[in-house]
């Protein structure tokens, strides 16, 4: 027979607010670069949104690969 102190759960060691917590930090050291570089690049940082769900991250991947950049529009005025 065991006692109730010894039994060992993954919901003992962590709570929701520590969770949510992870999670926002997550989120964050992971859109802030990709806002960065799609500003850079001339394109609106709601698109960041994207590469938060899967599938979805490898689709507007290959949309920006291989669409004209706002950016290659303006290079093409100066004579680059």
């Amino acid at each position: 027979m065991q006692e109730a102190g010894t039994v060992w759960d993954l919901r003992s060691s962590s709570n929701f607010e520590t969770v949510l917590l992870m999670l926002g930090v997550s989120l964050f050291l992971y859109l802030v670069p990709v806002v960065k570089l799609l500003r850079r690049t001339g394109h609106h940082a709601a698109w960041c949104l994207l590469a938060v769900f899967p599938g979805l991250n490898l689709i507007a991947f290959w949309l920006f690969a291989f669409k004209p950049w706002p950016t290659d529009k303006s290079s093409t005025d100066v004579g680059n």
